[in-house]
């Protein structure tokens, strides 16, 4: 019992000494450096940022595309070829050029070769556009995705906020009961010396201080436990000390009868959800993949340059050509896959209608049920309040009646049971109130 007082002393002079030092977080600030600092949110806007690079990517296919090969080859025979006579016509005098065949030899030695294609996409320009949409689709898609990593973010940091400041009310409450059963002991304690009550009670009573001071320090580990979560979101060292004030009570504003009507904030949430937007953009999404897809049948015109260098060869072969035109690229026969890759793209379609329906019908469940999980939040939190009232006043009764004697140390010790659920209870349903209400902003799809 001595070294358990001693620890709990121990633990709120570090608790009191670290609480000085440490600066008050308010929940604005706290989801404000959550958005600025937490990695998930960080790496959901580089993701997004990468479609610029990809849509650069896509916009240079706009431009010519340079091919540049080059070889250094030894041949792996001499290269012996014939010039007929008259091939290279007449001269002025009538006589053929050559008078006679020539035999050339050319000895196998190392030649080197460099070719040069540029090629100009004319047909494809239309599909390079449709690309582009895509990106555009996909990258609105991403959008979407990193306001939804940013709701659930300050959903989570709202819960763990509210969750931390409902643990240190307990533990405020607790440090009372300390000081009550410390009181209560006391009491016993001069009634024991003089012989009014037995043994037992004394030992009962210190039994009931030893629980009080226990839930103290169990209150003080959850504390901790949930300060290191929320650095952990908020994007810095888990050890960071601050503290939070104590949580506020609920203004009429937050309250169910305050709200819109669940028909109403229904048709917030489908236009403000970024799960039914995703689902919308993943129709658009899947429609553009169709059209690239559909552009494969056309065959790809392109105008062309070629250019080929050949060096250490006999000084009778040409050692440069080039050619320009237009270039035609057709596949007419796919046997069939063609027509079942837009097959599968049409189901694809159909999907992601289906999954529209369902992602609109989850968004309309998920609201009500937190537009119904706040009406409760309200109606428990005024029970708890009603019972917080009973105990207090029932301890007060009971304590002035065991300091003169007319009543027993039990029915203080039930009071002061009564007393710490009774507290616990409305510090809880406070906390869920808040935690209802940050629910239910979420479900409307707000972003803050």
């Amino acid at each position: 019992m001595k070294r358990l007082f001693i620890a709990l002393v121990f633990l709120c002079l570090v608790s009191f000494c670290a609480a000085a030092s440490a600066q008050e977080l308010t929940l604005d600030d706290a989801i404000s450096i959550a958005l600025k600092s937490n990695r998930v949110i960080q790496n959901s806007a580089i993701e997004t940022a990468k479609f610029d690079d990809r849509r650069a990517g896509v916009k240079s296919q706009y431009l010519p595309s340079t091919h540049i090969f080059a070889i250094g080859a030894q041949p792996v025979a001499p290269f012996n070829f014939t010039i007929d006579k008259g091939t290279l016509g007449n001269d002025s005098l009538g006589g053929a050029i050559p008078e006679s065949n020539v035999k050339l030899n050319t000895p196998a030695h190392p030649i080197g070769m460099v070719a040069v294609n540029v090629i100009q996409p004319l047909s494809a320009i239309p599909t390079i556009r449709k690309q582009l949409g895509l990106l555009d689709i996909q990258k609105r898609l991403t959008e979407e995705q990193t306001r939804l990593d940013r709701q659930t973010l300050v959903r989570d940091v709202r819960q763990l906020y509210y969750s931390l400041q409902s643990v240190e009310s307990s533990q405020r409450a607790a440090r009372e009961m300390v000081k009550l059963a410390q009181e209560v002991s006391r009491v016993t304690k001069e009634y024991v010396d003089k012989r009014q009550v037995l043994d037992v009670d004394y030992l009962e009573s210190e039994l009931h201080l030893a629980k009080a001071m226990e839930s103290v320090l169990d209150l003080s580990n959850q504390r901790e436990s949930l300060k290191a979560k929320l650095n952990q979101k908020l994007g810095r060292a888990v050890l960071t000390e601050f503290t939070v004030p104590e949580i506020p009570a609920v203004p009429e504003g937050n309250l169910p009868d305050a709200l819109d009507s669940p028909a109403d904030v229904a048709r917030k949430a489908l236009a403000q959800r970024p799960e039914a937007r995703q689902a919308e953009l993943k129709i658009e999404q899947a429609k553009a993949e169709l059209r690239i897809a559909s552009a494969a049948f056309n065959p790809s015109i392109a105008a062309q340059f070629t250019g080929v260098e050949i060096t250490n060869v006999n000084a009778l072969l040409p050692r440069q050509i080039g050619i320009a035109g237009v270039s035609l690229t057709w596949e007419p026969f796919t046997w069939g896959r063609k027509q079942h890759e837009l097959a599968v793209h049409r189901d694809e379609i159909q999907e992601a209608v289906n999954a529209e329906q369902d992602a609109k019908s989850q968004v309309e469940i998920d609201v009500a049920d937190q537009y119904r999980r706040l009406q409760l939040a309200a109606a428990r939190l005024h029970v708890a309040s009603l019972g917080l009232q009973m105990a207090t006043e029932s301890l007060r009764v009971a304590q002035k009646q065991y300091d003169v004697q007319f009543s027993l140390l039990k029915t203080v010790l039930q009071a002061q049971t009564g007393l710490e659920g009774a507290s616990a209870d409305y510090q809880r349903s406070l906390s869920e109130l808040w935690s209802a209400r940050a629910e239910y902003e979420r479900s409307l799809g707000h972003d803050q």
